[in-house]
């Protein structure tokens, strides 16, 4: 595999595990449910086996249906975007020099 072709590659890999990442953490967040009883605040984490809901896989599967695809797609999208700019980039910082000489 050539430079740019090297380059195109990692950055898409990079910005998918950014998006991995990215929405492994939203998951976690929209799982924590937040009660506000009399002052006091309590946090249930509702895709746990042991929390109040009895759905509690349901309640994972359905976060990770919901926000997996739709991250990972950006961050690879966004990789490899980043990618193709870096490659455009470095052919005209070589093109500008070739033309100096």
């Amino acid at each position: 595999m050539d430079d740019e072709s090297w380059s195109i590659t990692l950055s898409t890999a990079i910005g998918g595990i950014l998006g991995w990442l990215s929405a492994k953490m939203k998951v976690i967040e929209l799982c924590e449910i937040t009660d506000d009883y009399w002052g006091t605040t309590t946090t249930y984490d509702q895709c746990r086996d042991e929390s109040w809901d009895w759905n509690a896989e349901a309640n994972l599967m359905a976060f990770t249906d919901l926000v997996y695809p739709s991250r990972i797609l950006t961050g690879l999208v966004f990789g490899l975007l980043f990618g193709v700019i870096y490659v455009k980039y470095k052919r005209v910082q070589s093109g500008d020099a070739s033309e100096e000489e």
